[in-house]
């Protein structure tokens, strides 16, 4: 687990607390004002939880932690508080820049498990995306392979741009380069019919033609969004479906009978029409 913490504050018997109290359990990095602080999380790098208090000079902790956030929202936020600057705190909470709010003066005990419980929720962040990451590639080289068996040419053009993609982002230092290879495979697609789900969305943000089936969820919460994008669902609404006796919110059960083939045919039809008028 990473235990890398930034403790900023302006006073500096709180900072040698800090040292005294958590050092022994985390890896400690302290800062002495929040234009500081900023400056130390961007040249250490690979922090996981910035503790901070609300009140200082120049910058408040809010202000500061609402940039950290900006750079890193995998990052873990924790802010210190007095009475006197609740509600600009409790906006900092609601505006979801902040895990956890701590009055002051905390107990070092207190203090020491909040900053476990943060550092957990780090990990856990972490590990859903590892897991999302590797889903969404799973998903995208099993399509690949079966474009291999299918369209040979097709996949043979895909492998490389990917490869041509891939040299570029390593040169330029482009973080996440999976997402590479995704637009690789889609760019050479005429067109993505398929049902709501990631895959779907990442072929709409490629800006590839892409065509959403509906039933049991929501079109209008789900469906790819793009000049490039748009919907077909069921003949029966989500409502009328989720009031089905067997309706179960369960992937296996597809509830899709309603969506003719002719229906989607239409969609594609209108939407390539769209795209090449």
């Amino acid at each position: 687990m990473n235990t890398k913490i930034l403790c900023v504050d302006d006073e500096e018997a709180i900072l040698r607390g800090f040292q005294l109290n958590l050092r022994k359990d985390f890896e400690l990095h302290i800062a002495a004002n929040g234009r500081e602080g900023l400056e130390v999380f961007q040249q250490e790098k690979g922090f996981a939880v910035v503790l901070s208090d609300m009140r200082m000079p120049e910058m408040d902790g809010a202000t500061m932690l609402s940039k950290i956030k900006a750079i890193d929202p995998e990052v873990v936020t924790v802010l210190l508080t007095g009475h006197t600057d609740f509600e600009s705190a409790m906006a900092a909470v609601n505006d979801g820049n902040v895990f956890r709010m701590l009055s002051k003066p905390c107990p070092p005990e207190t203090l020491i498990k909040v900053l476990k419980d943060a550092l957990a929720q780090h990990e856990l962040i972490i590990n859903k995306r590892i897991l999302l990451d590797q889903t969404l590639r799973g998903a995208v080289d099993a399509l690949a392979q079966s474009l291999s068996t299918a369209k040979p040419l097709f996949f043979g053009r895909a492998q490389r741009v990917k490869r041509i993609a891939k040299e570029i982002g390593e040169e330029l230092k482009i973080p996440n380069l999976w997402r590479l290879d995704v637009a690789a495979v889609f760019k050479r697609s005429l067109i993505y019919i398929g049902n709501d789900s990631g895959l779907m969305h990442l072929c709409a943000a490629t800006g590839t033609p892409t065509l959403g089936l509906f039933g049991p969820t929501r079109e209008m919460n789900y469906k790819p969004w793009g000049v490039n994008c748009n919907f077909v669902r069921t003949k029966e609404t989500f409502q009328q479906l989720s009031l089905l006796p067997g309706y179960k919110p369960d992937p296996t059960i597809s509830l899709m009978d309603g969506l003719s083939v002719e229906k989607v045919f239409k969609a594609v039809e209108e939407l390539l029409e769209t795209r090449n008028g």
